[in-house]
């Protein structure tokens, strides 16, 4: 691009991708803080107030960017907009950034790559017969990396389901102890409910600050760094 060739950032699929999540995922934030929102849960507020357009585009496009790319800043108490909002919001904590970047989350890239492999094996079961690569900007993506990032996704979703369950037998409610894991893996910082963002996890017992920590340190060194750890064979003698 700084060449000379405009459209080169544009060619690329992982750019494309993760703007298009960024855009999608602030208009609907938007939306909904706008009023647009089921009222099935009796007894709570659609929002906290009433938003214009520019004040639920500003904030969501914020709190949208900052937690997808797992910046964890905050200008607004996300935990006090709509059900809809709040969900979205967990989900994007696991995209991340792009590849190479210092962002955390699982990245965009082996989002691409899953959703790649996923519809080839959809294909395959009415046309075995067909032989497809899987591919990304034209480059065929080895075996040997599909393998890495299923076994990557598998990991990352392992230990999320055992930390709500550790930080759900030390007392804390559902959401709370969801988003703690997914803001601790992922890196970002506040999640909702007991630590939302104008709140902390100073009530949370020391074993489950430890895990929490713990889990930070996976989710920065890209998981593999310490399960490996923790694998007996790992400190044999070859």
């Amino acid at each position: 691009m700084m060449r000379g060739d405009r459209g080169a950032v544009y060619n690329n699929t992982e750019w494309r991708v993760f703007i298009g999540v960024l855009l999608i995922g602030t208009a609907l934030v938007t939306i909904n803080l706008m009023g647009v929102q089921g009222t099935i849960a009796e007894g709570e507020p659609l929002a906290q107030e009433n938003y214009t357009f520019g004040k639920a585009f500003r904030e969501a496009s914020f709190q949208v960017v900052s937690l997808t790319t797992t910046t964890g800043y905050g200008t607004a108490n996300f935990d006090a907009w709509p059900h809809f909002s709040r969900t979205l919001l967990l989900l994007l904590m696991f995209v991340g950034g792009c590849a190479g970047s210092t962002s955390g989350g699982i990245k965009v890239v082996r989002f691409i790559i899953l959703a790649k492999m996923a519809y080839w094996r959809l294909e395959s079961t009415f046309r075995p017969k067909t032989i497809r690569k899987v591919r990304i900007n034209g480059h065929v993506i080895e075996d040997d990396v599909q393998r890495s990032v299923y076994a990557f996704f598998v990991l990352h979703m392992l230990i999320f389901a055992v930390g709500i369950l550790f930080l759900s037998s030390l007392g804390l409610p559902f959401q709370s102890a969801i988003s703690a894991v997914i803001a601790a893996l992922n890196n970002i910082g506040p999640g909702i409910e007991l630590v939302g963002p104008e709140l902390n996890y100073a009530f949370i017992p020391a074993s489950g600050k430890i895990f929490l920590s713990l889990c930070m340190a996976m989710g920065r060194l890209e998981l593999f760094s310490i399960c490996v750890l923790f694998i007996p064979s790992f400190w044999k003698h070859s």
